[in-house]
């Protein structure tokens, strides 16, 4: 379950349908890919250059940092992105944004601010206070959820809004494991549905793409790694480092891995798409 794999399957897709269909002229790639979809075009791209046809790549993720598995150039702009929840929740109003305050998107983030110094974990963690790991997991569960929503903010922030207005009632009261259950049944009722294979799947393929390169590391080794990426971004840092941690105990070995160059020249000019501000991605070096 590489990359590499996926790209020699699409290659035998073009071929197959350029028989099927008696032409040369279908050997060529049309792709629009994002997020991870930009990983496998990049791939592609590199991999069989002269088989780039219309390719639009968007969201784009660093082909090298992600092959390494170092995930450094991420996070540049997460915090960026999700300081732009102030200014929409104001100018929402407050019909439309439940988090709603004051008379600016400064007075929001005040709230905001609020009920980010209540989830003090290392003052829990040094007193002792038997809530500390409801608290952790209060602050981890908010970060990782905004992350996602980051990802369609305009479906996504009315979520981050309704999210903080339920953790302010708990941080007001008292932070418990029953609460913080309750405001997950809350926040996603159809949670038993969901597609329990998919830190799985994420696992088989980031972890495999990256050669391994945090299998059996120990904590001690990975802590610095992750220190880093939480400082590149309050709100990113801990999600990212979950696609670290996990692969510590990935250690199958593929048949086929493409780890680069990326980059040479295509048969076709190839547009790169980016917004200026993206939760988790960074321009990759283009492929002229």
């Amino acid at each position: 379950m590489t990359t590499a794999t996926v790209v020699r399957d699409m290659i035998s897709i073009l071929d197959a349908h350029a028989a099927e269909i008696n032409t040369t002229d279908a050997t060529v790639l049309n792709y629009w890919g994002f997020s991870y979809g930009s990983i496998i075009g990049q791939t592609f791209a590199s991999m069989f250059p002269g088989r780039v046809g219309r390719v639009v790549l968007d969201g784009v993720v660093d082909a090298t940092d992600y092959s390494k598995g170092t995930l450094l150039n991420w996070l540049q702009s997460t915090d960026e992105a999700f300081s732009t929840f102030f200014t929409y929740c104001h100018l929402a109003g407050p019909s439309n944004c439940p988090f709603y305050t004051g008379t600016s998107p400064h007075d929001i983030f005040t709230r905001f601010d609020q009920i980010r110094s209540r989830l003090d974990v290392n003052s829990a963690t040094e007193h002792g206070w038997a809530n500390a790991s409801a608290i952790a997991l209060a602050l981890e569960g908010f970060k990782s959820y905004s992350f996602q929503q980051l990802y369609s903010p305009i479906a996504g922030f009315p979520k981050v809004a309704k999210l903080l207005a339920a953790l302010e009632k708990i941080v007001e009261t008292n932070v418990t494991m029953d609460a913080l259950k309750q405001l997950e049944t809350e926040m996603d009722p159809d949670s038993d549905d969901s597609d329990d294979s998919a830190i799985e799947k994420q696992t088989a393929i980031s972890c495999t793409d990256n050669g391994n390169a945090w299998y059996n590391k120990t904590l001690d080794e990975v802590i610095p790694h992750i220190n880093m990426l939480e400082k590149q971004s309050y709100i990113g840092g801990v999600a990212l480092s979950k696609n670290v941690v996990v692969c510590t105990g990935w250690g199958i070995t593929p048949e086929e891995r493409y780890s680069g160059p990326f980059g040479g020249k295509t048969r076709a000019p190839m547009l790169f798409v980016r917004l200026t501000h993206v939760p988790s991605r960074q321009l990759a070096a283009l492929i002229p």
